[in-house]
């Protein structure tokens, strides 16, 4: 489940790059992928087990990438949390995003879920640790860029 939180914003961007300039279509898919995301990370709130000490949803990437995803007490929180603020963020800049606006959404989906996930969920420290600095900018060039 928690890969389908990695790989629903990734389809959702992908899919906002293949409608075309139809702006209208491209903040539904936008909507729709950030609520699908939602709706996933409820049903992992909803079987998080809070008495159970340690981490949860333990699943490997793939053979080719070292690492594990899995979430612990505080990090569901923080998933959930951002999974409910993007489709309101999306909701809040409806008519004020007349530009570019495949590439907020791009921009969007991969400074909140995507960050969001390899943080929370990502297990590799190492990782973590060596780009420490990229996703702290990740979340500076949104900002910078969009306000």
């Amino acid at each position: 489940m928690l890969t389908g939180l990695l790989i629903i914003p990734i389809l959702g961007v992908i899919t906002i790059f293949l409608v075309g300039e139809n702006d209208l279509l491209q903040k539904q898919v936008a909507l729709i992928s950030s609520l699908i995301n939602f709706v996933l990370s409820l049903v992992l709130w909803a079987n998080f087990d809070f008495s159970y000490y340690g981490f949860q949803f333990v699943t490997e990437l793939s053979p080719f990438v070292w690492g594990r995803l899995g979430l612990d007490g505080i990090s569901i929180f923080f998933v959930l949390l951002t999974t409910f603020t993007i489709p309101i963020c999306i909701l809040s800049s409806w008519d004020s995003i007349k530009v570019g606006i495949k590439y907020f959404f791009n921009s969007f989906f991969n400074s909140g879920n995507i960050i969001d996930c390899r943080i929370y969920c990502f297990r590799f420290t190492t990782i973590l640790y060596l780009f420490r600095k990229h996703f702290n900018s990740d979340v500076f060039n949104y900002w910078n860029f969009w306000s």
